[in-house]
């Protein structure tokens, strides 16, 4: 696959804690260009590592700082006898035709207030992901991109030139048939009660993966289920899977540590598809339009409809530890859960094995169109991985009892172009646990964009284990229907560390409905994340920091509009969120422990109950406690004045020019019950700090003939304080 070095350069800006407590202007975020004027051109374009073979390949760039008019990327391919144009939004996946472009479609993201009346359609993503097929084996392509403005304009293009790869010989390609396997497997019907059957193929799978050279592939072929064992990779190598892998239900093929030891508890099975637990290996592909399935659950007899396109996916029973008897009968979960607690294992319901595990590999593509589903346990986990891509992926795990779709611990992970509907957290990120975890490197470096993502516990989920840091993610251009949160950061007393430098922006979040039901969500009192040894505490508390939230729409909440929970020992920090915008539906917002915050442009549209009170009765849509140095900004939704001071809606300020280097500045006064003082600020700049009684002052020191902004803020005991009223005005030359 190569090595894959270019991340999003917004990662990689030295001035990062700057940029997230730097906030557009309202009139900056949705303004439109000078007239005429070209938009700018898309950053850094590159096809995207791993994707490249003899017929396709997938490119990505980056948007420019300055995004805000761009509609849309125009795409020119040209080759020998080959030339189209295509528009991004057209992307030919299955995230977008098949549910991103119906998310538009169908209006389910807009925004509605309280009497019903639509007052803001759903925040659009920008594609900046293409799907190029059709091309001619080792052929140069020109691939050329433009970005296109309001008014069709187009910017300078940006260019590249590849090379499709040789058609692999047909000695390179196994197929798992010339090496005994059978595909007579047959899925489990859970409505009468049958469980799957088929030839046990573990074997010959894993001597067609023994023989596959370097840069071979090993393929399953299309039509037809393969009952299998656990099977392991080795590097260099691809998983072509175009049939159905399907994981026996037999709980004795995949060992256990506790077989061999008895102290060994709580620890998971052999998963179905992994590498070797010891060794490190490189440039591993697992792709193909077929499903790998776990067999872990059994399927609902009857799908829940409350989601739009919900139904599209399988769905399984929603089991635990407690149900799983009926939940998954005839399945991988139950037989494992068995088989420990017949051998006296404490924590049998722990012993249940991930779909895919991968360790210490570097270079990971996944994806193409695959279909991973029913885990016993986890999806795909990769652990101490480098460079791990997901690309055209499928995780379809809804309801399966701790279903994630991804859980990352390394560096470098790129999500684009897939599909998540799962029955946990889609994307999640593990740094340790405890005085242990600290010591190892920081998760880091992901860029998760152009995807949609139905049910599920979290979108981009950080923790519950944050010692080393989970760090530099930014989740952008992403539509989430039926999750439960779009951001989740999760960590508990006793893990250390946390998250921080995290962007999560532009947009659309719908029905956030399952599980937790809050769109944003930071809390350190996470029930089950605790180190269980004493002896591995940390002392320092988990904290959540440096994290941008700008330009989402969100069109009601099961609970909590913004639910941020520090502690008195680790306040999170330097939060912003920016061009937020809730419709009706949503409940009150939940904050406590936190400082240094920014709320610019956070509207609710609609009533806001008190989710822990009366849900009936309307409530003022902030509500925090412990909080210090907040800032509310620009057209946000005026908070409760005992959070923070209140102006009034004729709020106005006036200047009178003394002279080329003076002003002189009124205003009307603000409403607050601890009310203390004023600020004046030139942009972020403060010129000056004024008791609560003042409401007039004379700026000196001004530049003649020179443009200037200068707005006030009223600031209550604890430091919050609220934008009021600005004037602009021009000094004059004499």
């Amino acid at each position: 696959m190569g090595k894959f070095v270019k991340w999003p350069k917004l990662l990689l800006k030295a001035g990062l804690a700057l940029l997230l407590t730097t906030v557009l202007p309202f009139t900056t975020a949705f303004g439109n260009l000078p007239k005429n004027e070209k938009p700018s051109p898309p950053v850094a374009l590159r096809v995207l590592d791993g994707s490249l073979t003899s017929n396709e390949l997938t490119l990505i760039w980056e948007k420019p700082d300055n995004y805000q008019d761009i509609t849309d990327f125009k795409i020119v391919v040209r080759g020998p006898g080959y030339y189209h144009e295509y528009f991004a939004s057209d992307n030919p996946t299955v995230a977008n035709q098949n549910y991103i472009k119906l998310f538009y479609e169908q209006h389910i993201g807009e925004l509605k207030n309280d009497e019903g009346k639509v007052i803001r359609e759903a925040y659009k993503i920008l594609m900046h992901s293409f799907y190029v097929k059709g091309l001619k084996p080792n052929t140069e392509y020109v691939f050329s991109v433009q970005s296109v403005g309001k008014n069709g304009e187009l910017s300078v293009p940006v260019t590249i030139t590849y090379r499709t790869r040789p058609t692999i010989p047909a000695s390179n390609i196994i197929n798992i048939e010339s090496m005994g396997a059978i595909g007579d497997g047959t899925l489990a019907d859970d409505i009468n009660g049958t469980p799957s059957s088929g030839t046990l193929n573990t074997e010959a799978i894993q001597r067609a993966i023994d023989a596959c050279p370097p840069g071979g592939i090993v393929l399953v072929p299309a039509g037809k289920i393969y009952l299998t064992g656990p099977i392991t990779l080795h590097s260099n190598m691809t998983l072509l899977v175009e049939g159905t892998l399907l994981g026996t239900v037999d709980a004795n093929q995949y060992p256990n540590p506790f077989d061999t030891d008895k102290t060994r508890i709580a620890e998971k099975s052999m998963p179905l598809i992994s590498t070797p637990s010891t060794g490190t290996y490189e440039n591993i592909k697992i792709i193909g339009h077929g499903v790998i399935n776990g067999n872990g659950w059994a399927k609902v007899a009857v799908k829940e409809t409350s989601i739009p396109l919900g139904t599209t996916f399988d769905q399984y029973q929603k089991g635990n530890s407690s149900n799983i008897f009926t939940t998954a009968k005839n399945h991988l979960a139950l037989n494992q859960f068995n088989k420990y607690i017949e051998q006296g294992e404490k924590n049998a319901y722990a012993t249940r094995s991930n779909l895919i595990d991968l360790k210490n590999v570097t270079n990971v593509y996944i994806g193409d169109g695959l279909t991973v589903t029913n885990p016993s346990y986890h999806t795909i986990s990769c652990s101490n991985c480098k460079n791990v891509i997901l690309n055209q992926l499928i995780a379809s795990t809804y309801d399966c009892n701790n279903g994630d779709g991804i859980d990352f611990n390394g560096t470098g992970l790129i999500v684009v172009n897939s599909v998540f509907n799962t029955g946990d957290d889609s994307v999640n990120f593990e740094a340790g646990v405890g005085l242990a975890g600290e010591k190892n490197p920081p998760t880091e470096n992901a860029w998760i964009f152009n995807n949609y993502f139905g049910r599920g516990h979290g979108v981009v989920a950080m923790g519950s284990h944050t010692a080393a840091w989970i760090q530099n993610i930014l989740a952008e251009d992403n539509v989430i229907n039926g999750n439960a949160v779009g951001l989740r950061g999760k960590s508990q007393s006793g893990n250390g560390g946390g998250a921080r430098n995290i962007i999560f922006r532009d947009s659309a979040l719908a029905n956030i409905t399952d599980n937790d039901g809050s769109p944003f969500l930071l809390t350190v009192a996470y029930s089950s994340a605790p180190p269980t040894d004493l002896s591995n505490w940390a002392p320092d508390e988990p904290t959540f920091h440096d994290i941008l939230i700008k330009n989402c729409t969100v069109n009601g909440t099961k609970k909590y509009a913004i639910l941020i929970q520090g502690s008195p020992d680790g306040y999170d920090y330097n939060l912003t969120f920016d061009n937020i915008y809730f419709g009706a539906g949503t409940y009150q917002t939940k904050m406590a422990y936190l400082k240094n915050c920014t709320f610019n442009n956070v509207v609710f549209y609609g009533s806001t109950p008190n989710y822990d009170g009366n849900k009936k009765v309307p409530v003022n849509p902030w509500f925090a406690t412990n909080a210090s140095s907040l800032m509310f900004k620009g057209i946000t939704t005026s908070p409760d004045p005992f959070l923070a001071p209140n102006w009034p809606v004729d709020s106005k300020v006036v200047a009178t020019i003394i002279n080329r280097k003076e002003v002189n500045i009124t205003w009307s006064p603000a409403v607050d019950r601890t009310f203390t003082k004023y600020l004046i600020k030139n942009g972020d700049e403060t010129v000056a700090i004024l008791n609560a009684d003042t409401i007039s002052y004379t700026i000196t020191g001004l530049l003649p003939n020179k443009d200037y902004q200068f707005t006030i803020y009223a600031v209550n005991e604890e430091n919050n304080m609220t934008e009021g009223p600005s004037v602009f005005f021009k000094t004059t030359n004499k």
